[in-house]
Order: C-alpha cells, then sequence, then structure tokens
C-alpha cells in the first residue's frame, strides 16, 4: 500500500486583494506550530516517517488603506481632509483639524471599550518624511468627569465614532498640531513645517477592569471585561500647505 507525503506548514502568510475600487486589502493569518510523526512503510518495504505540522490558536488581522482590524475588532482613523492649510503666524490664528477614529464590532458578541482618552488609549503618531516619528508632548493634571469617560459597550455589527479636537497653531515662532483631550489634558506636535507627512492612531487597553464614568450615576463604576489588547492603523498622508 502506497502512502503519499502531505505536509502543509502555515507559519505567517498573507494575501492582498484588489477590490474594484481600487483599494488594497491585506490578510494575514498566524499561531502556533503543532507537529505529529506519523511512522509508515514506503512502497518497497522500508520504514519511513512523515511530519505534519499545523496551526492551532489561529489569530487573524485585516488591514485596509486606513483600518486594521483584529480578532473582529476593527479600527479606522478617519481623515477626511489630507492637505492641512497653515494659519498664519499670528496670536490666535488656527486651523481647524478633523480626523478622528471609528471602533467596530465585528464579533457575534457584545464588546466593552475603555473610555474615549486620545491621551492615552487612542494615541495619534506622526511620522515626517525621512521616516521618523515625531516626539508628542502632552499631560494631564486633573481629570475631569465626562462622557468620554464611559466604557462603550458596543454590539455586534455597531461602532463608536469619535472626532478629537485638534488644531494647527503658532506658539513661539513654531508651528504646531494638538488639542484638548476633553479630560483636562492636552497633547500636540511641534516643530511643524509645510511638506509631506504620514499619521496614524494607535489603540493600548492593557487592563480588563477600569472605573467608568456612567452618565446616570453620580460615581465612577468599576467595570470589568474591557477589550485588551493594542492595535496600529496603516499610516495615512497627509500634506500641510502654505495658506
Amino acid at each position: 500500500m502506497r502512502l503519499q507525503k502531505y505536509a502543509l506548514v502555515f507559519l505567517t502568510t498573507s494575501l492582498a486583494i484588489g477590490l474594484t475600487s481600487h483599494k488594497a486589502i491585506a490578510f494575514s493569518l498566524s499561531g502556533d506550530i503543532s507537529s505529529k510523526t506519523i511512522a509508515y512503510k514506503d512502497a518497497a518495504g522500508r520504514p519511513s516517517t512523515i511530519t505534519v505540522k499545523r496551526v492551532i490558536n489561529m489569530t487573524s488581522k485585516e488591514a485596509t488603506s486606513n483600518a486594521v482590524e483584529i480578532d473582529g475588532i476593527r479600527l479606522e482613523i478617519l481623515v477626511p481632509d489630507r492637505v492641512w492649510r497653515i494659519p498664519e503666524n499670528q496670536p490666535n490664528a488656527t486651523t481647524p483639524v478633523r480626523i478622528g477614529f471609528q471602533i467596530k464590532n465585528n464579533t457575534p458578541y457584545p464588546i466593552r471599550f475603555p473610555p474615549l482618552d486620545p491621551l492615552m488609549v487612542f494615541p495619534l503618531e506622526i511620522m515626517d518624511a525621512n521616516g521618523k516619528l515625531l516626539q508628542r508632548q502632552g499631560g494631564r493634571d486633573i481629570l475631569l468627569k465626562s462622557p468620554q469617560l464611559a466604557c462603550p459597550l458596543v454590539q455586534p455589527q455597531e461602532s463608536v465614532t469619535f472626532f478629537l479636537k485638534a488644531q494647527l497653531f503658532w506658539q513661539n515662532n513654531q508651528l504646531l498640531f494638538g488639542g484638548a483631550d476633553g479630560l483636562g489634558g492636552g497633547w500636540s506636535f511641534d516643530n511643524l513645517k509645510p511638506g509631506n507627512y504620514q499619521i496614524r492612531l494607535r489603540y493600548i487597553s492593557s487592563r480588563a477592569v477600569l472605573f467608568c464614568d456612567e452618565p446616570h450615576m453620580d460615581e465612577y463604576k468599576l467595570t470589568r471585561g474591557i477589550w485588551t489588547g493594542q492595535m496600529l492603523t496603516p499610516l495615512v498622508n497627509i500634506r500641510l500647505v502654505k495658506s
């Protein structure tokens, strides 16, 4: 009896698919490798072995031009305007920038997320034309009571969309991009110049139990089951131009 050899090994594989809208979607599968060795005799009666490997604990990750999805949680950075006009270098001169994110639950179960905190949970990252990440400044002296501190429970196929309070402005003859976080603090990137940049959003959540602000309660509520993990959206091209 002849036994054919089959060995299938999945390490990490990716597949790029071009859509009719000319957007590219990348899929990747990853997991731990499990192997098993089977002894048998070949057609000539000689002893031989075959090792079969398979992937266990597989997780999936999907990325589009401005979104990433991990285990059914999709995070998208929203940048409707990719050309940002620099305001005049004058006191109180600013250019509002519309930038935000949407987090969607594509799992079959309700998922609870941490507060909508652009300083600690959903920080922005900016990269210059040379591929260098700009240093972000920011901090918070007090924590204000705000609806942003609620930990939203998102039902299957539903999403939460949030836009930051962001703007371009001048300070000490330096061009900055930043804003208030809505919770008593703020953030900024300084020493910007006209030219090309790339921007992305990071999700950081390491605590499954948090004190959340429920609108109908006077005190913070200890909330369990917060979705933990880290996500990083793809880089989105932006351009700063003089007015």
